[in-house]
């Protein structure tokens, strides 16, 4: 081989091993980057559970003073909310719970029609492997009402559910609004101050999340 062809035999096999180690490396990326508004909500809800915090320990167990904690842990639940429904899969998955309830109330070929907006909003997710699997739990979910088998259309969506969460924001969200759930019902069922780890753990579910941790 003269010396042209054998460097450009050694220029493609360095190119691609670089495209190798480029994919490994988006392999080995952290997560995404959290949107913009869900870390504004995020901060919010942060904000809120501290304020709370404050409010329990200047209350303890005056029932008066810990109706604040209570304004200050509800709104810590709506931004919550609001930071969910604030992510890209934020409406295929309300449209998922939308029709796992309504597979509790109607006949299954009712609900065909219904699976019409969570097929668009899966297809405004792009070709990722998680919405193109969830595309393929929605057919069989499809199939499933048309047989009909109201059982397994329902374990399909719960399926399809999860193949939408994401570790890295889902998962601190969803201890995060644990937290906070359990705090009021300890103060407005029991009538007394929350355990003192729930607004902590709360509070390190948050900064987890706007710190950009994957696990």
């Amino acid at each position: 081989m003269s010396s042209l062809p054998r460097l450009i035999a050694v220029l493609l096999l360095l190119g691609g091993l670089g495209a190798l180690g480029s994919a490994r490396a988006a392999q080995d990326s952290p997560p995404a980057t959290v949107l913009p508004g869900t870390r504004v909500l995020v901060a919010s809800a942060l904000e809120k559970v501290a304020e709370a915090e404050h409010g329990v320990q200047t209350a303890k167990d005056d029932r008066k003073a810990l109706s604040g904690v209570v304004e200050s842990l509800s709104r810590a639940r709506d931004l919550i909310a609001l930071a969910r429904m604030d992510q890209p899969t934020g409406e295929a998955r309300a449209l998922l719970r939308y029709l796992r309830l309504k597979l509790k109330l109607e006949d299954n070929r009712e609900a065909l029609v219904d699976l019409l907006p969570l097929e668009r909003a899966l297809d405004r997710l792009g070709n990722d492997p998680g919405p193109l699997h969830a595309r393929e739990l929605l057919q069989n979910a499809k199939r499933a009402l048309e047989t009909p088998d109201h059982a397994l259309a329902l374990k399909t969506l719960e399926e399809l559910d999860r193949t939408l969460v994401r570790d890295w924001i889902d998962l601190p969200l969803d201890a995060a609004a644990d937290s906070v759930r359990q705090a009021l019902d300890q103060i407005m069922t029991r009538q007394q101050a929350p355990a003192t780890d729930l607004l902590p753990a709360a509070e390190k579910s948050l900064l987890q999340l706007l710190a950009g941790a994957s696990s």
